[in-house]
């Protein structure tokens, strides 16, 4: 199809670009205080104790010592700066701040390799899903309210210009998923010279299908807080990682703009549940709901 000729396409082209290449693993997480100048300063006082340890010469080991001396004291005020840095962004959140000064104080140890299998996960999530099933109460086969009949329906999508697409593809955030063929910060970036990407949206939107590729998602078990147990499967949720083109493009942020725009057009909701719909955030929503709810009660007095 052609959704998977644009997707062999790109991935075939990042690889003959980018090739594939192995890498040590790393022994523990970059330290975020660590900027540029730091590690030129590590660069440079490294390639002085190489220099020393060669020639053994005292002039290149008082230059070693005065390299490193120069970079520990960097490292030291670095570090001071970012966390006072985030000690004053969390002086409103009592919860952040005490939760930063424990990892401080007492960071915590890596968890325990776990002994959990793949089938462990698919057989405790399908058995959780069976039972969340069985427990709903079926409903009688009683007949409903009848339903008015709307003035207005939503027959068909109108097709999205190139532009319109390319807003709605570079205005997501660009997360990348192990299934996509290219880093998405990559695709923001050539999605305008991609020709295939406004006519596979608009026939998908137009068809009222999504393409078979696009409902893939690796499925990644994530532990709900890291003090808990990793052997324990209970301690796990699934968490769904999808194509970014499924989740920002193809019939998703399309069409609920449609949808959207048709409501407006037709009025047949308030303007201030759409703007609610529209809203990014959720605290953002509850705000706007909030004031909408104290907006009368405040004009009673």
């Amino acid at each position: 199809s052609a959704s998977s000729t644009l997707l062999s396409s790109l991935s075939a082209s990042f690889d003959s670009l980018c090739p594939l290449s192995s890498r040590p693993a790393r022994s523990s997480p970059p330290a975020p205080w660590l900027d540029d100048s730091l590690r030129a300063y590590r660069r440079g006082f490294r390639a002085a104790e190489r220099k020393w340890r060669k020639t053994t010469l005292p002039v290149d080991l008082s230059s070693f010592h005065s390299l490193l001396s120069t970079f520990s004291s960097s490292v030291s005020a670095a570090k001071a700066t970012f966390y006072h840095s985030k000690f004053q962004a969390s002086a409103s959140n009592p919860r952040k701040l005490f939760a930063t000064f424990s990892s401080l104080l007492n960071p915590p140890p890596p968890p325990p390799p776990s002994s959990l299998s793949v089938d462990d996960f698919v057989n405790h999530f399908e058995k959780k899903v069976d039972d969340i099933r069985s427990s709903f109460i079926k409903s009688n086969d009683t007949a409903g309210p009848a339903h008015t009949a709307l003035p207005y329906a939503l027959t068909y999508f109108s097709p999205f210009s190139p532009d319109e697409i390319l807003q709605l593809v570079t205005a997501g955030h660009p997360t990348t998923c192990p299934l996509d063929p290219i880093p998405s910060s990559l695709l923001q970036t050539i999605s305008r010279d991609l020709p295939y990407l406004t006519s596979l949206i608009n026939s998908s939107l137009t068809a009222g299908h999504v393409p078979s590729v696009f409902k893939r998602a690796r499925v990644a078990p994530l532990l709900k807080k890291p003090t808990l147990n990793p052997s324990d499967v209970n301690n796990y949720r699934p968490v769904s990682l999808l194509y970014f083109l499924s989740k920002k493009s193809l019939a998703n942020s399309p069409a609920i703009s449609l949808r959207m725009t048709f409501l407006i057009q037709t009025s047949q909701v308030s303007r201030l549940v759409i703007q609610l719909r529209l809203l990014f955030s959720v605290s953002r929503r509850l705000s706007a709901l909030l004031k909408l709810t104290l907006s009368p009660l405040l004009l009673s007095f």
